[in-house]
């Protein structure tokens, strides 16, 4: 993404950067040309280019700036056109991401400030692949601000008017602590007392509590009734969750979005009897194109493993263990970094999408593989622009269950042929069936035969 040259300040900057559609490797450095073209004779006081990341999405945006360097101080003469070569240090962490409500964006901004005018500024967004997730995954470079005196004003003034409720706030918690306990109390009974009386102490564990991208974590669960009971199932499920927040105070939202939910059956419809030890065994491969525990102030990526033991007319057990999924080590081995560099264009639209393209053509001769990355990016909708061709007979690996046509297509920027299932509720009769068609996708397979990736039009 560029934000182009600020045309209504006294003069018009962009930055150039070198290779911008290679991947950067987390702490690799960036280089580039910052282009100057004043319109008169200006004085400025500081050209300054800024290597930086920042969330957007549905939650509160965080910042980091990473390394920030002065090119020039002094006179431009109007007419001229002036370059300015720079080489920023690029961030270990976060990652490039790119989801539903959460984004991660890596940008290299220039801004010229100049006395008695609006500052130029440009930048440019570039790709960054971290090399390995930071133990406590928080970013590893933040923006840290001195507070103000106006801060510290409004800080005493909090202060005094706490100072002044202190009775109101006593006779607040003689009714507040009661509630909270019986609330506490009502949650302990349901969710661990009254499933134990049936089940006994249920061991449920995962291991490893940290696993990279593409590896396998293993789990147990472990249980002896206390008394004969019917199951309707066991299941275990691995989750990924975009949790974000915006807003402060009253006005604070939380916003949560699934990525990935892949689901188990441990244990079909049963008769458990009485002290007959029970024990499960599972495993899960994290897709290499899943994206990484993310961690920020207002917004997180988490990964999670639920078991729940459903229990017909009594309170199910229900037990959820974090876990933390981490890129690789060696950004020079993961099959999903080789791939990001493989596939990126000159002008790739949408990096993310042609990784996803990417796993699913490289996974048609392993099904299960396919089937993992199908289902992490099944709830995701992609940007498509492509060229509608001509109607075609459904693909024999093709699940859908809804009325619609299916169309061949060309991507237009990856050339890479298609096939499209149209829904009948998108109203394919008004849709020109013509080059640079808009609109959004989603992966749902491959077609063997003809090597082509399956989209359904959203």
């Amino acid at each position: 993404m560029r934000i182009g040259a600020n045309t209504l300040a006294a003069c018009s900057i962009s930055v150039k950067l070198d290779e911008p559609k290679r991947s950067r490797i987390g702490g690799e450095p960036i280089t580039g040309t910052v282009l100057v073209e004043p319109e008169k004779d200006i004085n400025c006081k500081a050209l300054e280019v800024t290597c930086y990341w920042a969330t957007h999405g549905r939650g509160n945006v965080a910042r980091g700036e990473v390394q920030c360097e002065t090119l020039f101080q002094g006179s431009w003469q109007g007419g001229q056109q002036y370059k300015y070569p720079f080489k920023l240090t690029t961030a270990t962490w976060p990652p490039t991401y790119y989801g539903n409500y959460l984004n991660v964006s890596h940008f290299v901004e220039a801004r010229a400030k100049v006395a008695w005018a609006i500052d130029s500024k440009s930048q440019q967004e570039f790709t960054l692949v971290a090399p390995e997730s930071p133990v406590d995954l928080a970013p590893t470079v933040n923006v840290t601000k001195k507070t103000g005196w106006i801060g510290w004003l409004i800080g005493m003034f909090v202060l005094l008017i706490l100072i002044a409720s202190i009775g109101p706030l006593l006779i607040l918690m003689t009714f507040v602590v009661p509630l909270i306990a019986i609330g506490g109390g009502l949650y302990w009974l349901v969710r661990v007392y009254l499933p134990s009386q049936l089940l006994g102490t249920v061991q449920f564990d995962v291991q490893p509590k940290t696993v990279s991208l593409g590896q396998s974590i293993q789990g147990t669960c472990e249980f002896t009734p206390r008394r004969s009971t019917t199951v309707n199932a066991i299941t275990w499920t691995v989750r990924c969750i975009e949790k974000c927040s915006s807003g402060s105070g009253s006005n604070r939202k939380t916003h949560t979005n699934e990525v990935l939910c892949k689901s188990h059956t441990l244990a079909e419809a049963d008769q458990l009897n009485s002290g007959q030890a029970q024990k499960f065994a599972f495993s899960f491969t994290v897709p290499a194109a899943a994206p990484p525990s993310l961690k920020f102030t207002d917004n997180e990526l988490i990964w999670t493993n639920e078991l729940r033991i459903d229990i017909p007319k009594w309170p199910d057990f229900h037990k959820v263990l974090p876990m933390v999924v981490a890129v690789a080590c060696d950004p020079s081995t993961p099959p999903v970094v080789e791939k990001i560099a493989a596939v990126t264009l000159a002008n790739d639209p949408d990096p993310w999408f042609t990784e996803v393209l990417n796993q699913v053509i490289q996974s048609h001769e392993d099904l299960d593989r396919m089937e993992t990355v199908i289902e992490a990016v099944k709830s995701h909708t992609f940007d498509i622009q492509v060229d509608f061709q001509d109607e075609t007979e459904e693909p024999i690996e093709s699940d859908v269950e809804v009325e619609g046509i299916w169309v061949n297509a060309l991507d237009r920027a990856r050339k890479l042929p298609l096939v499209i299932f149209v829904p009948s509720s998108v109203s394919p009769d008004t849709i020109a069936w013509t080059s640079n068609f808009r609109g959004k996708g989603l992966v749902i397979g491959f077609e063997s035969d003809t090597n082509r990736v399956i989209l359904q039009l959203v």
